[in-house]
């Protein structure tokens, strides 16, 4: 058996060799189609890579909890949800929440900041000391707020990187003074960079205490604050402190056991696990897509050996007149096909890997591939290029061995 494997290999070899750009042609299709492949399973996985490294980034434990019910989720991403949660709520869930560390309230809205030429629109948000270590966010250059910052309510700031570079390009902004609508504050520090969060600049903002924006500024003048960050003692006390926080904020909101929520809270590890899921069906989605075209390079492939068996009538009535079965032929083809096949899926996936590392490099997102994909794709490559042969192979092996040899 392993000398006919053998044997069909050496002519499937020497039938390529004799027809070398034929056979690149009849690749070409599977090629192209697996490299496509590859490229977006490598570049939707690399996503996925991305998205958790930047959520994991957000925070160690995160949880966020969000005025307005479930109801309201659409509403509340226009800003048109009025806040009921207060920086007093932020007070109570750390105090009385067992499995809580810090909860920090955070008051956002957009200014337009000035620096001598330079006038710039961000968001701006007001919060507590706390929230750097909340957030796993810290300063890079200079000193942060402190709490005898916000107790005094001293009008300072901490700038993100993507407005130092519009506002002060390549000048030194530390100790800076710059105007944030109608307000001075004083430039003390300069965040770590974040980077982008799916669409989000997480580099373009300003922090300044809480206190001195309801104070100073014309956003929070009341006791609202736009949501509260809440940091569980560890990663087993994510549920029981969601459970405490939700507890607590109904007995808070005097709510009736019939009564839905008028707030929302959610973890960074929920947020996560439903981008996951969205980036994962939209690769399987497109890859399986891309695979179709697989097929339609299979359809090239059965041109090409139905071609073959035309070119090699009389090779064929050789063999059957030298005692080659009519199975032999038929497994010579089929072995043929899936050769040409395999040989254009491999290329297919050298360039797509190749094509995926340059984009990690233009775009700066990993890209990818795992290793049972590639072999997903090598396992369905051959199987389409088994069916691609069946009826050339077929009909190679039923010619007549007279017949084949007085053929031209």
């Amino acid at each position: 058996m392993f000398l006919k494997i053998l044997e069909n290999l050496i002519i499937a070899k020497n039938n390529f060799k004799d027809n070398i750009v034929r056979s690149l042609i009849s690749m070409l299709g599977v090629t192209v189609s697996v490299a496509s492949v590859i490229c977006i399973v490598s570049v939707g996985t690399g996503a996925e890579a991305a998205i958790s490294s930047k959520i994991n980034g957000l925070g160690p434990n995160l949880i966020t909890v969000l005025p307005g019910g479930g109801d309201s989720q659409v509403i509340r991403l226009t800003g048109l949800v009025r806040s009921n949660l207060t920086v007093e709520d932020a007070k109570v869930i750390e105090k009385e929440c067992p499995s809580v560390r810090y909860a920090v309230p955070v008051l956002s809205d957009s200014v337009t900041c000035k620096y001598k030429r330079a006038e710039y629109r961000t968001s701006i948000s007001g919060t507590t000391p706390y929230y750097y270590e909340v957030r796993n966010w810290f300063v890079d250059i200079g000193d942060s707020f402190n709490m005898k910052d916000c107790n005094s309510q001293r009008s300072v700031c901490l700038l993100g990187r993507t407005v130092v570079k519009k506002l002060f390009d390549k000048e030194d902004p530390i100790g800076k003074i710059i105007k944030v609508d109608n307000a001075n504050f004083k430039v003390i520090g300069i965040l770590q960079e974040k980077g982008m969060i799916i669409i989000q600049d997480m580099d373009d903002t300003i922090f300044v205490p809480l206190s001195t924006m309801q104070k100073k500024l014309n956003v929070g003048k009341g006791k609202f604050v736009s949501n509260i960050l809440v940091q569980p003692l560890d990663a087993d006390s994510m549920v029981p402190a969601k459970n405490e926080i939700i507890n607590l904020l109904r007995k808070r909101n005097n709510l009736a056991k019939d009564e839905e929520n008028n707030f929302t809270v959610g973890s960074q590890t929920e947020i996560f696990s439903l981008l996951s899921v969205i980036s994962r069906i939209l690769t399987l989605m497109l890859g399986g897509i891309s695979s179709i075209s697989i097929m339609v390079g299979g359809i090239g492939i059965m041109n090409i050996m139905l071609v073959s068996v035309g070119e090699r009538t009389r090779e064929i009535g050789v063999r059957k007149a030298v005692g080659a079965k009519n199975q032999d032929i038929l497994i010579q083809f089929l072995m043929e096909s899936m050769i040409l096949t395999l040989i254009g899926a491999l290329i297919g996936i050298i360039i797509g890997m190749t094509f995926s590392k340059v984009l990690t490099y233009a775009i700066k997102m990993p890209a990818e591939v795992p290793l049972y994909y590639i072999g997903f794709v090598c396992f369905f490559s051959a199987l389409v290029g088994l069916i691609a042969g069946v009826y050339p192979a077929v009909r190679a092996s039923r010619l007549s061995p007279i017949d084949a040899l007085r053929y031209e």
